[in-house]
């Protein structure tokens, strides 16, 4: 991942990370679960993250 591209990352897991997490620990009630499929979520993000359109919104 390019410096630019790791800073794009970063930027977004700051703003969407404690959404995402609590949205995960609701989901499934579970605290260590919800931080497994955190990482989960964020690593396969980090691998897709190149591919996205930036002229679409990440949030609906």
């Amino acid at each position: 991942m390019s410096p630019e591209l790791e800073a794009a990352f970063r930027a977004q897991f700051d703003v969407h990370a404690d959404r995402v997490f609590a949205f995960l620990r609701r989901l499934c009630g579970d605290r260590q679960l919800a931080e497994d499929l955190f990482q989960e979520t964020w690593c396969s993000a980090a691998r897709s993250f190149g591919k996205l359109d930036a002229s679409r919104p990440l949030l609906p």
